[in-house]
Protein backbone atom coordinates (compact mmCIF):
# COMPACT_ATOMS: atom_id res chain seq x y z
CA UNK A 1 0.00 0.00 0.00
CA UNK A 2 1.54 3.28 -1.29
CA UNK A 3 0.77 6.54 1.16
CA UNK A 4 1.05 9.87 -0.04
CA UNK A 5 2.63 11.12 3.56
CA UNK A 6 3.04 14.60 1.71
CA UNK A 7 -0.92 15.11 2.66
CA UNK A 8 -0.04 15.17 6.45
CA UNK A 9 2.42 18.17 5.79
CA UNK A 10 -0.13 20.67 8.01
CA UNK A 11 0.06 18.75 10.26
CA UNK A 12 3.99 18.62 10.47
CA UNK A 13 3.94 22.27 10.02
CA UNK A 14 1.64 22.93 12.36
CA UNK A 15 3.61 21.10 14.92
CA UNK A 16 6.73 22.84 14.35
CA UNK A 17 5.46 26.36 15.29
CA UNK A 18 6.49 27.32 18.62
CA UNK A 19 3.29 28.58 20.43
CA UNK A 20 5.67 30.25 23.00
CA UNK A 21 6.44 33.20 21.00
CA UNK A 22 3.88 36.42 20.45
CA UNK A 23 1.63 37.82 22.53
CA UNK A 24 0.82 35.63 25.91
CA UNK A 25 -0.45 35.86 29.08
CA UNK A 26 1.95 35.95 31.59
CA UNK A 27 1.14 34.75 34.78
CA UNK A 28 4.01 35.45 37.70
CA UNK A 29 4.91 32.91 40.05
CA UNK A 30 7.68 34.53 41.93
CA UNK A 31 9.51 37.67 42.06
CA UNK A 32 13.37 38.16 43.32
CA UNK A 33 15.42 40.99 44.01
CA UNK A 34 19.47 41.24 44.28
CA UNK A 35 22.26 42.85 42.87
CA UNK A 36 23.71 41.93 39.73
CA UNK A 37 27.06 40.75 41.49
CA UNK A 38 25.42 38.20 43.48
CA UNK A 39 24.65 36.09 39.95
CA UNK A 40 27.61 37.21 38.33
CA UNK A 41 31.33 37.37 39.61
CA UNK A 42 32.04 40.49 37.04
CA UNK A 43 28.31 41.74 37.52
CA UNK A 44 28.14 45.30 39.21
CA UNK A 45 26.16 46.26 41.96
CA UNK A 46 23.19 47.70 40.48
CA UNK A 47 19.87 46.09 41.31
CA UNK A 48 17.58 43.73 39.31
CA UNK A 49 14.69 42.44 39.42
CA UNK A 50 13.94 38.58 38.01
CA UNK A 51 10.10 38.03 37.46
CA UNK A 52 9.30 34.15 37.41
CA UNK A 53 6.63 33.02 35.53
CA UNK A 54 4.24 30.42 33.05
CA UNK A 55 2.48 31.34 29.78
CA UNK A 56 -0.89 30.62 30.22
CA UNK A 57 -1.71 30.68 26.68
CA UNK A 58 1.20 28.57 25.70
CA UNK A 59 0.61 24.86 27.49
CA UNK A 60 2.01 26.75 30.75
CA UNK A 61 5.68 27.15 29.25
CA UNK A 62 7.82 28.58 32.19
CA UNK A 63 9.31 31.65 31.28
CA UNK A 64 11.33 34.78 33.39
CA UNK A 65 12.88 38.02 32.48
CA UNK A 66 15.02 40.09 34.38
CA UNK A 67 14.90 43.52 34.68
CA UNK A 68 17.21 46.82 36.16
CA UNK A 69 16.19 50.08 36.41
CA UNK A 70 17.38 52.45 34.22
CA UNK A 71 20.45 54.92 34.97
CA UNK A 72 18.85 58.63 35.77
CA UNK A 73 17.60 60.16 32.87
CA UNK A 74 20.81 63.07 32.79
CA UNK A 75 23.04 59.76 33.01
CA UNK A 76 21.45 58.58 29.58
CA UNK A 77 22.11 62.32 28.06
CA UNK A 78 25.32 62.72 29.31
CA UNK A 79 26.45 58.77 28.49
CA UNK A 80 24.08 57.54 25.46
CA UNK A 81 26.11 58.83 23.02
CA UNK A 82 29.22 56.50 24.23
CA UNK A 83 27.36 53.13 24.92
CA UNK A 84 27.19 50.12 22.59
CA UNK A 85 24.62 49.32 20.52
CA UNK A 86 23.47 46.31 22.87
CA UNK A 87 23.85 48.71 26.07
CA UNK A 88 21.33 51.41 24.32
CA UNK A 89 19.00 48.29 23.33
CA UNK A 90 18.95 47.04 27.11
CA UNK A 91 18.33 50.56 28.54
CA UNK A 92 15.90 51.83 26.57
CA UNK A 93 14.12 48.10 27.05
CA UNK A 94 14.22 48.67 30.47
CA UNK A 95 12.40 52.10 30.10
CA UNK A 96 9.59 51.18 28.04
CA UNK A 97 8.96 47.67 29.84
CA UNK A 98 8.65 49.94 33.20
CA UNK A 99 6.65 52.82 31.21
CA UNK A 100 4.24 50.01 29.90
CA UNK A 101 3.71 48.17 32.99
CA UNK A 102 2.45 51.60 35.06
CA UNK A 103 0.29 52.92 32.30
CA UNK A 104 -1.13 49.22 31.55
CA UNK A 105 -1.61 47.71 34.83
CA UNK A 106 -0.41 50.78 37.38
CA UNK A 107 2.11 49.06 39.15
CA UNK A 108 6.13 49.18 38.98
CA UNK A 109 8.24 46.25 38.14
CA UNK A 110 9.07 45.69 42.53
CA UNK A 111 5.27 45.79 42.81
CA UNK A 112 4.95 42.43 40.96
CA UNK A 113 3.57 39.69 43.14
CA UNK A 114 2.43 35.58 42.66
CA UNK A 115 -0.44 35.37 40.96
CA UNK A 116 -0.52 38.89 38.89
CA UNK A 117 -1.36 37.93 34.80
CA UNK A 118 0.31 40.57 32.61
CA UNK A 119 0.06 40.39 28.56
CA UNK A 120 3.36 40.37 27.05
CA UNK A 121 5.32 39.92 24.24
CA UNK A 122 7.50 37.23 23.93
CA UNK A 123 10.40 36.34 21.05
CA UNK A 124 12.91 33.32 21.08
CA UNK A 125 16.44 34.59 20.88
CA UNK A 126 19.58 33.00 20.45
CA UNK A 127 18.18 30.90 17.69
CA UNK A 128 21.01 28.79 15.79
CA UNK A 129 20.69 29.57 12.30
CA UNK A 130 22.27 26.26 10.27
CA UNK A 131 19.45 24.08 12.53
CA UNK A 132 17.24 26.83 13.24
CA UNK A 133 17.27 25.08 16.91
CA UNK A 134 18.18 26.27 20.39
CA UNK A 135 17.64 29.75 22.06
CA UNK A 136 14.72 30.40 25.14
CA UNK A 137 11.77 32.47 25.28
CA UNK A 138 12.23 35.89 26.16
CA UNK A 139 9.96 38.44 27.02
CA UNK A 140 10.41 41.92 25.52
CA UNK A 141 7.37 44.08 25.94
CA UNK A 142 4.05 44.15 28.34
CA UNK A 143 0.59 44.72 26.75
CA UNK A 144 -2.11 46.07 27.64
CA UNK A 145 -4.18 44.66 30.24
CA UNK A 146 -7.38 44.45 28.18
CA UNK A 147 -5.91 42.17 25.89
CA UNK A 148 -5.53 39.39 28.59
CA UNK A 149 -7.60 35.73 27.91
CA UNK A 150 -7.45 36.94 23.77
CA UNK A 151 -5.00 34.53 22.73
CA UNK A 152 -6.89 31.75 24.71
CA UNK A 153 -10.17 30.98 25.63
CA UNK A 154 -8.18 28.17 28.35
CA UNK A 155 -6.28 31.03 29.53
CA UNK A 156 -8.76 30.70 32.86
CA UNK A 157 -8.77 27.19 33.18
CA UNK A 158 -5.01 27.08 32.98
CA UNK A 159 -4.50 29.41 35.47
CA UNK A 160 -6.82 27.51 37.84
CA UNK A 161 -4.66 24.20 37.26
CA UNK A 162 -1.25 26.22 38.91
CA UNK A 163 -0.94 25.18 42.47
CA UNK A 164 -0.44 28.62 43.91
Amino acid sequence: MSENYSEYDGLMDDLEKDTRIGDQDFLVSNVTTGKWSDLVSTGSDDPYVKVDGVLLTAGQAKVDFTWSPPPAASVVKAEMTSWEPGKRKAVAQAINLAKKLIEYYGKTVEDLKQGDVLRVKTVKTAINKKTGKGGFIRVVAVLPKEQIGQASKDAAVAASEIPF
